[in-house]
């Protein structure tokens, strides 16, 4: 740093883009070329920028030199061939957000008979002419504009470009020299709108069996033939009216940033947004697994005491312990359920939780006590204090047939009730008959009450749908 300088020194600015890049065996004049205009002030090895490259330049040119096929990448993905390139047959690259084919795979890999490169940013096909063997390449989800550079793939069998951005179906031609060429996928493209699409492509490869995924019938082929004229005029018509628009959608481009009303950012449908977009969505998880190694690093926690802490889980105290500990029991939403806590207007406290309605029985339990109540729904917690002590014998559950919520019906102690109620019978009245045959039907809601017993009306089958019935007995 140079603090006569009249401009801010750059040196530091300069090796932090230069320090661990490709820039570093670069001549100086070639950075010079890079960087912007540079002067020299006071000494040789300070200088300032009038032009510096910005961020979002520097972040854009390391996201294109990384998200490209290397050898170290090719023998990442070829274990299963002992990572040896020369003999290698098959390979899987999607999804790494490769933006184009490099030549290093036709060049290490010229045995390839299988590539799989869908879900990239590839918007052209080349550096793939070496590959003889070649039989299936799947550029399936690319950005591919055009049909090229394929010729030379002499055992080309299958091709799938499903989902790209093909408008020019006259490209097509191009793979008339394959003639082993027996499958082609072309749906989710923008020719496939074309009223006669599918002739098109069976008159100009009659080598085709499938279309995609379709075969292709021989009353297909002769009228194809018998429509030749009008086929390729009907074609060649809406090629260019589909060529004229994108030239006037590339002229009324506009690249500020449009956001939705909740506040996300939009992307248009074309190569250059999805490309945006899937950078964007790599540089947050980038950052995101950045600030997560930063953070580990800074608290000097070692890797097994970290996972041991993430795995480590809070101990939850009984409602026994938490009464002796503070007095009462704590109340405990686990679930977050928008539940609805109620006094009726014939003396009883009501609770309907939404649990959800796909949800089983089996999976509630229910805890009944004179002051509280009690769920564990698939091991999360609701707790509840009540205001009133509650009459645990007479307290029903049900579920709604329709949205699934469980409603507990607990009649407050020693108010009388309005209209009767038929209860399932008492303990001592079920254990007074041992002869009495047991319940066939299993308990799809487990509840428990220590204080007093709690008995209630089973669900009854109309609210549990095609679910079994369910004892309350505690």
């Amino acid at each position: 740093h140079n603090s006569l300088s009249p401009r801010p020194s750059a040196s530091i600015y300069f090796h932090f883009y230069c320090g661990t890049s490709p820039f570093e065996c670069v001549p100086f004049h070639f950075r010079f070329h890079l960087f912007g205009a540079f002067h020299f002030s006071h000494s040789l090895s300070t200088f300032s920028c009038i032009h510096p490259m910005s961020l979002s330049q520097k972040d854009e040119y390391e996201q294109n030199t990384t998200n490209i096929i290397t050898t170290d990448l090719l023998r990442k993905r070829s274990e299963h061939n002992d990572g040896q390139l020369s003999t290698l047959e098959e390979v899987t690259l999607h999804q790494y957000n490769i933006i184009e084919i490099s030549p290093v795979l036709h060049e290490k890999c010229r045995m390839l008979k299988i590539l799989f490169l869908q879900n990239n940013l590839i918007e052209k096909l080349e550096n793939l002419h070496h590959l003889k063997s070649l039989e299936y390449l799947n550029m399936a989800v690319n950005s591919v504009q055009r049909i090229e550079n394929l010729e030379s793939l002499e055992s080309l069998n299958k091709l799938d470009l499903t989902v790209n951005y093909i408008g020019e179906l006259s490209t097509v031609k191009n793979l008339k020299s394959n003639y082993n060429l027996k499958e082609l996928f072309l749906m989710g493209n923008p020719c496939c709108v074309y009223k006669h699409y599918r002739l098109y492509v069976i008159l100009h490869l009659p080598q085709l069996q499938k279309l995609d995924g379709k075969e292709i019938s021989k009353s297909e082929r002769i009228e194809a033939q018998q429509l030749s004229t009008e086929i390729n005029e009907t074609v060649d018509k809406e090629e260019r009216d589909w060529l004229r628009q994108q030239k006037q959608n590339e002229q009324d481009r506009d690249d500020t940033p449009k956001y939705n009303e909740k506040g996300e950012l939009v992307y248009g449908n074309d190569p250059q947004s999805r490309k945006a977009a899937a950078l964007e969505l790599q540089k947050e998880q980038d950052d995101q697994g950045f600030n997560r190694e930063k953070s580990v690093d800074a608290s000097k926690i070692g890797e097994i005491e970290r996972l041991g802490q993430q795995k480590r889980k809070v101990k939850r105290l009984t409602p026994e312990e938490e009464i002796e500990k503070y007095g009462h029991v704590l109340q405990c939403n686990e679930g977050k359920w928008k539940f609805k806590l109620l006094d009726d207007e014939q003396g009883n406290i009501t609770l309907e939780v939404p649990v959800g309605r796909f949800l089983s029985t089996a999976h509630i339990d229910i805890d009944l006590q004179p002051t509280y109540v009690r769920l564990n729904v698939k091991g999360k917690l609701l707790q509840l204090r009540l205001e009133s002590e509650i009459d645990t014998e007479k307290s029903s559950a049900q579920r709604n047939k329709t949205n699934g919520n469980l409603k507990l019906t607990m009649p407050k102690s020693g108010h009388v009730q309005r209209h009767s109620t038929t209860y399932v019978p008492s303990i001592a009245a079920a254990q007074a008959k041992p002869n009495a045959p047991a319940s066939k039907e299993s308990s799809d809601i487990n509840t428990n009450a220590s204080s007093k017993p709690f008995q209630s009306t089973s669900l009854r089958d109309e609210d549990l749908g095609n679910q079994s019935r369910v004892d309350y007995t505690a």
